[in-house]
């Protein structure tokens, strides 16, 4: 199975598999992130899933996903909440 990982607000960085050992629902995702889902497409087939309203809701800043983003697109955004980061194949 190809590898997903939580990354919280409070740095904390944990292995997740689906419910079901293959997939990752929708439902599961919104879970993991608090809420309706952006999906950010990163090289080698990851995912990074944030909360689409995340800022909206005033979530606090995600540092190690924020340096992920860093180290794709440059210093051009912050990433707020909770981040489940997966492989394509991880995804409905």
């Amino acid at each position: 199975m190809e590898k997903a990982t939580l990354y919280t607000t409070d740095n904390k960085i944990t292995d997740i598999v689906p419910v079901d050992g293959k997939q990752f629902t929708l439902k599961e995702l919104q879970k993991f992130v608090g809420g309706y889902i952006e999906v950010i497409f990163l090289p080698k087939k990851m995912i990074l899933v944030c909360n689409e309203n995340g800022k909206l809701e005033n979530l606090p800043m995600n540092l190690p996903a924020t340096d992920i983003w860093i180290k794709h697109f440059g210093a051009t955004d912050v990433i707020v909440g909770d981040v489940a980061i997966i492989h394509k194949s991880l995804m409905q």
